[in-house]
C-alpha cells in the first residue's frame, strides 16, 4: 500500500512540474522581415533593375553590381510566367554580379539564436544560363553557406538556426550571387536565382537561471504532494 501511494506522490510530482514549472514559451526579436513588395514603381508585368546604394522601400542596400526588382506578372521573352502568386521579389543577378547587404548591421551576445530563413526561386531560363544558380549567403563571421537552386525550381524555402558562441558586432546579412560555366559558349557569366521573403530573428531563450527556478519550484511542490500521498 506504501508502494502505491509513494508511486502515486511521483505522478504527482510530476504533473506539478508540468503545471508549476512550466517553461515560458519562446518569443522573437525580428531584424529583418522583407518581402520587397515596398519597391516602388514596378508594375505587375514589369521589371526595375538598381544599381549600387540603398535599395528604397527594403531593408537591403546593392553594395556592388546590379539587382533586378520584378513584378508578379514578369514574363520571359518567349512569354512564359517565370514565378506564379508570388507577389514582387528580387533577382539576385542584375547585368551582372551582385552583392546585396542589409542596411543595418547588427550586435549579437554569446548564447543568442538566431533564425535566418528565405526563399529561392529559380529562374526558369535553364536554356540560356545552365541548369542551376548559386548564392552565397553569410552572416558576417557567424554563418556562410552556398545555396544552390534548379532553373526551374519553384519558391523553395531555406532555414538555418545559428548558434552565437562568440560576442559579434557590425554584422550584416549578405547574399552574393556566384558564377557559373554557361553552355553553350562556356563562359563564365554570374547568374544569381530569385530571392524572396527574408527573414532574421533573434529567439528569446530563457536564461539558464529561469529554468532552474522554475525547476526548483516544481520540485517543491512535488515533494509536498509526495508527503502528503505518503502520510
Amino acid at each position: 500500500m506504501k508502494d502505491t501511494l509513494l508511486k502515486m506522490g511521483i505522478a504527482l510530482a510530476g504533473s506539478s512540474l508540468i503545471a508549476v514549472g512550466a517553461i515560458p514559451a519562446a518569443s522573437a526579436a525580428v531584424l529583418i522581415n522583407e518581402s520587397f513588395e515596398g519597391v516602388a514603381g514596378i508594375d505587375a508585368e514589369g521589371f526595375k533593375t538598381f544599381g549600387p546604394g540603398v535599395l528604397s522601400g527594403t531593408a537591403f542596400t546593392v553594395e556592388e553590381g546590379s539587382i533586378d526588382i520584378l513584378g508578379p506578372g514578369f514574363e520571359l521573352p518567349a512569354g512564359e510566367l517565370v514565378v506564379s502568386g508570388q507577389g514582387q521579389y528580387l533577382d539576385t543577378s542584375g547585368n551582372d554580379r551582385s552583392i546585396l547587404s542589409s542596411t543595418n548591421a547588427f550586435s549579437f551576445d554569446v548564447g543568442d539564436v538566431l533564425d535566418l530563413s528565405f526563399t529561392l526561386i529559380g529562374y526558369n531560363d535553364s536554356g540560356r544560363f545552365g541548369d542551376s544558380a548559386r548564392v552565397l549567403v553569410s552572416l558576417g563571421d557567424l554563418f556562410e553557406e552556398q545555396f544552390e537552386i534548379g532553373a526551374d525550381a519553384n519558391p523553395t524555402i531555406f532555414s538555418r538556426t545559428i548558434n552565437v558562441s562568440s560576442a559579434a558586432s557590425d554584422v550584416k546579412l549578405t547574399f552574393s550571387t556566384l558564377n557559373v560555366d554557361v553552355e553553350p559558349d562556356n563562359q563564365s557569366r554570374f547568374v544569381g536565382p530569385f530571392l524572396d521573403d527574408v527573414s532574421l530573428k533573434v529567439v528569446d531563450v530563457p536564461e539558464p537561471s529561469v529554468l532552474l527556478g522554475f525547476l526548483a519550484l516544481g520540485a517543491i511542490a512535488g515533494r509536498q504532494r509526495q508527503r502528503k500521498a505518503i502520510q
